[in-house]
């Protein structure tokens, strides 16, 4: 699951793979397909979950007529996941390098002391 704050409304993520009890914490159902797509709202659940979820949905987005409005989406089901994919933006943490940057650079590293010293006759011969 994942929330994303963005133009005064908040967008709710829910993977397929994700488990019934936190579906059920969260929004009160225990399958995606039980969703109301078409909520405005995070849905009162008595769970501290849910209370937390709206705790920092308001928080993040300003309160239209008492509630943040928020827009479903699910995993390989809505056509809201394009949008949601659009607004995701990668954090390049201060020009630091990317976890990728990170592994490819440590591969070269190790290619390059993986690399024979000194004439390029092999580190050891089949005689």
């Amino acid at each position: 699951m994942y929330m994303l704050a963005s133009g005064g409304s908040l967008m709710l993520w829910f993977g397929r793979q994700v488990s019934p009890s936190l579906l059920q914490a969260a929004v009160g159902v225990s399958a995606l397909e039980q969703i109301d797509t078409k909520m405005h709202s995070v849905p009162e659940v008595p769970t501290e979950l849910n209370q937390k979820i709206r705790a920092i949905a308001g928080g993040l987005v300003p309160t239209r007529a008492g509630y943040v409005n928020v827009q479903i989406v699910r995993q390989g089901m809505d056509q809201a996941e394009v949008q949601f994919a659009s607004l995701l933006v990668e954090d390049r943490n201060n020009d630091n390098m990317t976890y990728v940057d990170f592994v490819c650079a440590i591969h070269r590293q190790i290619q390059v002391e993986a690399r024979p010293k000194g004439p390029s006759e092999p580190k050891w011969s089949y005689h």
